[in-house]
């Protein structure tokens, strides 16, 4: 028999800053008769320790004590519950459990949504309940407020901004219009939009001005072509790369080019095609295996997701395409493969853009009606409705362009995540945003880039004045849009200024 006596417990609130036991009493052993030592009530032996939303709460102890808080054996069901719950949180994890010699150990319970003033109630049959507080933190930005870059691509310094007159790999502004970034295997990939190519580097780029070492899209580092073909492409906006593959989009003529080993030398071919029968064609259209501007894709758990803009749907393909012209297995947004009509509901969507997924949850920045859509699921049937709204009240509601708000996305373009924290561009505002990932409509974003606070919206402003400036610096955007996240950094793609700057996350 377990005999250990527990003085006074004061249960005090931790914060996620502070995580160290606060005001256990001190433990001595005592000896009575057994028969004098009855099961009267339950106490937290340790406290249970606040942490971030979602993530598992250290072990803690609930004892079956006596009348002298003694602890006695006994095999009672104890079961932890959200005794206060001011934020509707969930509580997950073994909630109930047999106590053992008198302990019940509680392991696996996570809170899903973040607050204070949180308590963990113990409870069972017959004895005297007991509740401890506790603080649930919600994800800290990953960014500094108006952080600065450390260095930028496309542009020989970060305050150089001239849009690329040429091309060139040397080039002091070595790239045009819009661009996306992907990482695989060493390599590093660049999508220049304006040049219609990809620049592909031997290794990540880790100053401002690194020369490219190879090119896809075009015959060489200095050409400009658009013609259509396996190995030529016309104005890319969206590169990534997964098992092993690159995917390269071709929005204008309506299609998705997918290499199935990495491309390490200039004007290499792809091996397949989305979107359309064969690498000659470029006829958009609607249907299970068409496509009009997909400006925007992901690929995510041996999945492929395509953002058909103008169609207004999302496609999904449910593995990676193996031959040329695969149909799509369902749609987001329509009812069926073949209708187009915009809408701003749970189901609709309106001229989508960026997409994100991690293979159980897929992100779509609705950019026509000022929204960003959650799915807590990956949709397996068409027109599946959406979870979550950010940008909005609700799934009916178009978000508000004016004024800028820590709750507002103005038109997003593009959206990445670690899964805790989910990135937003906000082209309008000139900002890039970092929210919680949502558990419910409407969240507050917790960070912002380009900005000092979440009421500016004008572009290369670094003295934060409200006005724009004809200056550029390594604090401010004009219109970003595509995002990129390679391990503890962020590309941001400023398209008023040509360059893609690159942030230093975990700050």
């Amino acid at each position: 028999m377990r005999r250990t006596f527990f003085g006074p417990f004061d249960l005090l609130a931790i914060a996620l800053t502070g995580l160290t036991l606060s005001g256990c009493g001190e433990s001595q052993s005592t000896v009575g008769p057994p028969e004098e030592r009855v099961v009267t009530g339950l106490v937290f032996a340790s406290q249970p320790i606040g942490g971030p939303a979602g993530s598992e709460l250290p072990s803690f102890e609930v004892h079956l004590v006596d009348d002298a808080n003694v602890v006695v054996d006994g095999n009672s069901a104890v079961t932890i519950d959200l005794a206060v719950n001011p934020n509707g949180a969930v509580l997950s994890g073994s909630t109930t459990v047999t106590a053992q010699g008198g302990v019940a150990t509680f392991t696996g319970i996570r809170i899903d949504r973040a607050g204070s003033g949180y308590r963990l109630g113990a409870s069972a049959e017959g004895l005297g309940a007991q509740s401890a507080p506790f603080d649930v933190a919600g994800p800290r930005s990953p960014f500094a407020d108006f952080q600065a870059a450390e260095f930028a691509l496309g542009q020989v310094d970060l305050t150089s901004g001239e849009p690329n007159a040429g091309q060139g790999s040397t080039n002091l502004t070595g790239i045009r219009d819009r661009a996306s970034v992907a990482e695989a295997d060493g390599l590093f990939y660049m999508a220049d939009r304006g040049n219609s190519r990809v620049l592909g580097f031997n290794s990540v780029p880790r100053t401002s001005g690194v020369a490219a070492d190879f090119v896809l899209g075009q015959a060489d580092l200095f050409l400009r072509s658009d013609t259509l073909t396996s190995s030529t492409f016309e104005l890319p906006s969206e590169v990534e790369s997964s098992g092993g593959r690159l995917f390269v989009n071709d929005p204008d003529n309506g299609r998705i080019l997918i290499w199935n080993t990495l491309p390490r030398t200039t004007n290499a071919p792809a091996d397949v095609v989305v979107g359309q029968p064969d690498f000659s064609s470029g006829v958009r259209g609607t249907t299970r295996t068409t496509m009009d501007t997909p400006e925007f894709f992901t690929v995510a758990g041996g999945r492929l997701f395509v953002a058909d803009m103008f169609n207004n749907r999302v496609l999904i393909w449910n593995s990676i395409p193996a031959a040329n012209g695969a149909p799509a297995d369902v749609v987001l947004g329509q009812p069926d493969f073949t209708s187009r009509a915009a809408r701003t509901s749970a189901t609709g969507l309106n001229h989508p853009r960026g997409v994100w997924s991690d293979g159980r949850r897929l992100v779509v920045a609705d950019a026509g009606s000022s929204r960003v859509l959650v799915w807590n699921a990956i949709p397996d049937s068409n027109q599946a409705p959406a979870d979550f709204v950010i940008g909005a009240p609700d799934l009916d509601t178009p978000g508000v362009l004016d004024p800028p708000t820590a709750t507002s996305v103005g038109a997003p373009v593009d959206v990445v995540s670690d899964g805790t924290v989910l990135l937003v561009s906000d082209p309008l505002n000139s900002r890039v945003l970092a929210f919680p990932f949502p558990d419910r409509h409407g969240v507050a974003a917790i960070g912002v880039l380009g900005q000092s606070d979440f009421s500016l919206s004008a572009g290369n402003d670094p003295n934060q004045d409200g006005v724009s400036e004809d200056v550029v610096s390594a604090r401010t955007f004009l219109q970003p849009v595509n995002l990129g996240l390679i391990g503890d950094e962020l590309f941001v793609a400023d398209l008023g200024n040509a360059r893609v700057m690159v942030f230093k996350l975990g700050r």
